[in-house]
């Protein structure tokens, strides 16, 4: 008995190391397991990332008892900003050095401002892209993933890239 009270508190304490073997042959840790990054501004998955998402998957398939929480989020700054220089780029204003840099200024201080729904909307793409991925692509169940509300707290990695975490749960 108190093995298995101790396997639940691992678990819960570190979802994505029920994964354990398949992530470490796949090449990613239990805990990269359990999050995937995006270019700022972007449904784009960063680089690299399309494979955690494939070891994800085969895991997912091979235990149909797991269950994936997807919660699209955003980095408010990191994301506001790139989506900021798309909508710049777009009309056609310079987006290089000075210009860029009061650009930047203007966004922080509020002068200038993105369509208020922008953010709400990435956060949303993001979490139903990792959905399509997985589902048509590595064919996992529908019945495993589950689309949580967005959310605007995503931290960014090393990279400049932003983010997106999962939690895992037993059904």
């Amino acid at each position: 008995m108190r093995a298995f009270v101790n396997l639940l508190v691992k678990a819960a304490a570190s979802p994505f190391s029920m994964l354990g073997s398949l992530a470490e042959m796949a090449g990613f840790s239990s805990e990269e397991l359990g999050q995937v990054s995006f270019v700022p501004g972007s449904v784009q998955l960063a680089d690299n990332e399309a494979e955690k998402l494939t070891a994800l998957a085969q895991a997912l398939r091979e235990r149909p008892g797991l269950l994936l929480n997807i919660r699209g989020a955003v980095a408010p700054e990191a994301d506001a900003l790139a989506l900021l220089k798309a909508q710049m780029q777009a009309r056609g204003e310079t987006v290089t050095g000075e210009a860029w840099e009061q650009a930047q200024q203007a966004w922080r201080e509020g002068e200038r401002s993105l369509p208020p729904e922008a953010l709400g909307r990435l956060a949303s793409e993001r979490g139903v892209t990792v959905r399509q991925v997985l589902t048509a692509t590595h064919e996992v169940s529908d019945s495993q993933l589950f689309l949580l509300d967005p959310a605007r707290d995503a931290q960014v990695d090393e990279q400049g890239n932003v983010m997106v975490r999962f939690t895992l749960d037993v059904r």
